[in-house]
């Protein structure tokens, strides 16, 4: 069944989660959190619910659907395009009972893409300047850890394996993602060199040129070398 799907999902922590919605819900808040492009789990609340939807664009007219029924006050979107923004600039005409659009994005670009939101979020101070200079009115949110991650280790089915390492760090090192992720790099480069940090790493190797390589400043090439490329 589709709760249960999502209860299976939720427990195991990825991204983010349930955390807004368990946030907001110990405010007093009545929430339902949808996760767009999980396509086996949004298939199946499209059968329980009756939708028939387009195979090609199952994403876009499902959470249509999702929205027509659950009649949300207040619609967070954390993640830009998870519908079309031809859908979105339209969205609280076709859907009066949404009072207000809240969207969430820690990634350059799509600045003529926003400007549905009533409340933009942004993840940085630097793009906080670039969607100001773009005409926008965004506001400062930092990401942020779920602590109950940490009491759910404990719990986990191999939590006796959660102490096996000090310290760990998996996700990406920021590399090939452009300057604007340098910080995140020379950071696990530090921590690499002055500790005992255990990492893995999920790459965007496959555009890697002997060029382009080339093209990197020589310290960056160094590092690159020696703890990215194997």
């Amino acid at each position: 069944p589709y709760t249960a799907q999502q209860k299976a999902f939720f427990q195991e922590g990825f991204v983010y989660s349930d955390s807004f919605s368990r946030a907001m819900r110990s405010l007093g808040h009545d929430v339902y959190e949808i996760i767009a492009d999980l396509e086996i789990l949004q298939k199946t609340w499209a059968k329980e619910n009756g939708v028939v939807y387009n195979p090609v664009r199952w994403q876009s007219e499902i959470i249509y659907a999702q929205l027509k029924s659950l009649r949300p006050d207040v619609l967070y979107l954390q993640g830009v395009r998870l519908l079309p923004y031809e859908i979105m600039r339209r969205l609280k005409q076709e859907m009066p009972f949404i009072r207000l659009i809240v969207q969430y994005t820690c990634y350059p670009g799509a600045f003529n893409e926003l400007d549905y939101a009533d409340i933009l979020f942004v993840g940085t101070p630097t793009m906080v300047k670039q969607y100001r200079d773009a005409g926008l009115q965004p506001k400062l949110l930092y990401h942020a850890f779920d602590e109950t991650i940490l009491r759910n280790l404990e719990d986990h089915p191999n939590g006796e394996d959660s102490d096996k390492y000090d310290f760990t760090f998996v996700g990406s090192s920021g590399f090939n993602y452009g300057y604007g992720h340098q910080a995140r790099f020379w950071s696990l480069v530090d921590l690499i060199e002055r500790t005992n940090i255990d990492v893995w790493l999920d790459e965007q190797l496959e555009n890697i040129s002997l060029s382009s390589f080339r093209a990197y400043p020589k310290r960056w090439r160094y590092w690159i070398a020696r703890y990215i490329i194997k």
